[in-house]
């Protein structure tokens, strides 16, 4: 992949991030309704995969198609996706109908044209070994609906049917379910959704045994998101893995600067932030009844940004501006979110770079402007970790946030640095498994 410069404007335009538009979309359709009770009737088979070495770690990326509107050169297609470094590609997202309880796209192209999705699948033909997955939900999908969805057999029968039928017209190997969040009342949730969303999965894995499709399932590290939806013992029998998002844990919302991905607990962490880390999280998840081995470890490569209310002030914990948005990037167009490659092109400029020993993660400030995110410095270590304790993989939000370009040096610098990473964990089990 070709370096691309970028002209000094451009330059000085990400340096100081002026503020353009918001992306986002959704639209609505159907597919041919039909119940099937072929579901419930392998509703008890659980899957395997708890043992010591499950296999090569995956690498699984999520494909956003809203990140080909960016502006040139930072818009993201299919062809761009590293199908050499990722090892499984989650197509972000579909929903759920609620006139119809089945499946529909979330990406507006792809709801009025279907056969795109058979685009996004087509890149197995160039990747081979690759598996396209379908991830059904992302926050910007009703709660309620998934809701209404799962309280009903026969409308869970009729999304699982739907599921099976987009699994063989486009030529998915699978579901990733990524409902956020079961069981919280203020996203629209029901107190019986986890013993609900808990039927989907296992129904779910039924419909599945026998037809080699994969199901895996976001499940966040946070308390207040994973105790209210989430029974993980019951899930974890019926996935492949656990998808645990251990990103987001920061934001405008606890009123000063933080990285939103601390890796380990921290001296300035106090109360329920004193466990809120990636470390803890995971540990969380073990404790509930998930196999180390079926849980994948979620690596952001986007930094959450923040407004400074005394510029002189500006490491960890430093009070913010609320009223005022920090200054939205030229490429994502986002005031909350910023992508890695926004970030280094920052670092180009005048910004500066400091690091929390502590949590193994940098953030960068310039004036009023602060953002914490992960670098490869910092998801070096976080692989580090994930070697030591034996959780199975990792999976990227998103790869298109990556420098996949090359605007500051290497392109995919953050996915080549995960890649290379568990290359020493594919090794290592590959000899065990010989042994054995």
């Amino acid at each position: 992949m070709e370096l691309i410069v970028l002209p000094l404007a451009l330059l000085l335009t990400c340096a100081l991030g002026m503020p353009q538009q918001n992306e986002s979309g959704s639209t609505t359709s159907t597919t041919s309704p039909a119940a099937s009770s072929s579901a419930s009737a392998n509703a008890t088979t659980a899957r395997t995969g708890s043992g010591a070495h499950p296999g090569p770690a995956p690498v699984v990326c999520y494909y956003s198609a809203w990140a080909n509107s960016r502006p040139h050169p930072a818009n993201y297609g299919i062809k761009d996706v590293s199908g050499d470094l990722c090892t499984h590609v989650n197509f972000a997202y579909a929903g759920v109908n609620p006139q119809t309880w089945e499946l529909k796209s979330e990406v507006p192209e792809f709801e009025r044209n279907r056969d795109l999705f058979k685009n996004f699948t087509a890149i197995k033909t160039q990747y081979p070994q690759l598996k396209t997955l379908l991830s059904v939900g992302g926050w910007q999908h009703e709660t309620g609906i998934f809701s209404q969805m799962v309280a009903s057999a026969d409308r869970r029968a009729l999304f699982i049917e739907s599921v099976l039928l987009w699994m063989k017209e486009y030529n998915l190997d699978g579901v990733d379910m990524a409902w956020r969040f079961p069981g919280v009342s203020y996203r629209g949730g029901s107190p019986r959704d986890k013993e609900n969303y808990a039927s989907l999965i296992r129904e779910l894995a039924g419909a599945f045994q026998g037809k080699d499709l994969l199901l895996t399932v976001v499940v966040p590290v946070a308390d207040e998101f994973l105790d209210p939806g989430y029974d993980v013992a019951e899930i974890s029998k019926y996935v492949d893995w656990i998808n645990a998002q251990a990103y987001d844990l920061r934001g405008t919302w606890n009123g000063v600067t933080d990285v939103h991905t601390p890796l380990f607990p921290r001296s300035i962490d106090l109360g329920s932030q004193a466990t809120l880390n990636v470390k803890d999280g995971l540990a969380r998840i073990v404790s509930l009844g998930a196999p180390k081995s079926k849980v994948v470890m979620g690596i952001a490569f986007f930094g959450r940004g923040f407004t400074l209310l005394d510029p002189q002030q500006h490491g960890l914990h430093a009070l913010i501006n609320r009223d005022v948005p920090p200054h939205a990037g030229p490429f994502v167009r986002s005031s909350e979110i910023f992508a890695y490659y926004e970030i280094c092109l920052n670092l180009k400029g005048n910004w500066k770079r400091e690091f929390d020993d502590e949590g193994k993660c940098p953030y960068v400030y310039y004036r009023d402007q602060w953002i914490g995110y992960d670098d490869a410095v910092s998801i070096q270590h976080k692989i580090d970790f994930l070697l030591q304790e034996g959780y199975r993989g990792v999976y990227v939000f998103n790869n298109d946030l990556d420098d996949f370009r090359g605007f500051c040096g290497e392109p995919n610098i953050l996915l080549k640095t995960i890649k290379n990473g568990l290359t020493e964990k594919n090794e290592l089990d590959a000899r065990l498994n010989q042994k054995e």
